[in-house]
């Protein structure tokens, strides 16, 4: 695969977090679709907030960082002679990235284990969080067609 369209992937598994999280953000307590799709009234029980701002507004910017990330990493590609990543971009990213990974997994667990019920627009963020965190891996592997100093670290 392409480094250009492992970018553009990422680019758009951004778009789809960015708008899952709107509307987790926007959605009503008696959503009538909302309740059909999520399991145990999960949706009106899963409104956490940290630090007086609601989950899903965070998620609105952990999508927006990555996408954020993705594009300078597209403009820095496209702008240089040897079609390579930024380094310093990529690691930071992955690290983010596994924070939101971490996060999402906990969320799923916190869902199942204190709630009993899932909620269907979670789990599509902790699927689109799985799908970024592979392709960022996969982008630290093809950096200048060699790996990454960290990748090697890790033994990726």
């Amino acid at each position: 695969m392409k480094n250009k369209t492992l970018l553009l992937l990422l680019i758009f598994f951004s778009f789809i977090g960015i708008v899952d999280s709107i509307y987790l953000t926007h959605k009503g307590p008696h959503f009538e679709l909302f309740e059909q799709i999520c399991t145990n009234n999960v949706c009106d029980e899963f409104n956490i907030y940290i630090f007086g701002i609601e989950l899903a507004v965070y998620g609105i910017f952990y999508y927006l960082t990555i996408l954020a990330l993705s594009l300078y990493n597209l403009y820095f590609y496209l702008s240089t002679n040897q079609k390579h990543f930024n380094t310093k971009t990529v690691i930071l990213e992955l690290i983010i990235v596994v924070i939101g990974l971490l996060c999402s997994l906990f969320f799923l667990y916190y869902q199942l284990a204190v709630i009993g019920g899932y909620c269907i627009y979670c789990l599509i963020s902790l699927f689109t969080t799985i799908i970024i965190f592979l392709l960022v891996l996969i982008i630290m592997y093809t950096n200048k067609g060699e790996k990454l100093w960290i990748a090697k670290k890790i033994k990726i």
